[in-house]
């Protein structure tokens, strides 16, 4: 069993042995790709309204709904004003790199998640170890992102998965090579 720590927006440790035969992670972990778009919503706005708070509550981004109505400042929307909101990203996880020796920083980077989402990025194997992980926030564009030692860790197929406290959920699988 090995170990190693988690830093930077998720802080905590994570957990790992060696995994039995299981498929190898591609050099790159690509999202699913999808061909159905969710629908974009409008929202008139109400006296006392903040763009920040409208977001929040779309659970997208400021910078996505400033983009979507070509917004010339996130300050300045008026009660009454109609804006369109875009749909929530899918949320994706990547791992960069995705195979690597034991002992190589690993970045797990989570898309798609709410503004403001508490991100637990949690670490199995194929042995079905206990997954440890611990909490961090997204950013107001979506994003959680940590970093993972893997030293220690012993060769095998690991899984992240990233799941946020609103609904966000997704996985990714990491190889460790012998060193």
């Amino acid at each position: 069993m090995a170990s190693g720590a988690v830093v930077g927006a998720a802080c905590g440790s994570g957990s790992g042995g060696s995994a039995g035969s299981t498929t190898v992670p591609s050099s790159t972990t690509e999202p699913p790709t999808t061909t159905t778009t969710p629908p974009q919503a409008t929202y008139e706005v109400q006296p006392g309204d903040t763009l920040l708070a409208i977001a929040d509550f779309f659970g997208v981004s400021p910078a996505a709904i400033v983009a979507a109505n070509q917004l010339a400042s996130a300050d300045q929307v008026a009660a009454g004003q109609v804006l369109t909101i875009p749909p929530i990203p899918p949320a994706a996880l990547t791992i960069t790199p995705n195979v690597a020796p034991s002992g190589e920083v690993l970045t797990f980077e989570l898309t798609g998640a709410k503004a403001g989402e508490a991100v637990i990025f949690e670490i199995t194997t194929a042995n079905d170890d206990e997954p440890i992980g611990q909490a961090g926030t997204a950013s107001p564009d979506g994003v959680a992102r940590t970093r993972y030692d893997s030293s220690g860790d012993d060769p095998g197929v690991y899984t992240v998965v990233a799941t946020g406290d609103r609904g966000t959920t997704a996985e990714a699988p990491y190889l460790v090579q012998g060193g």
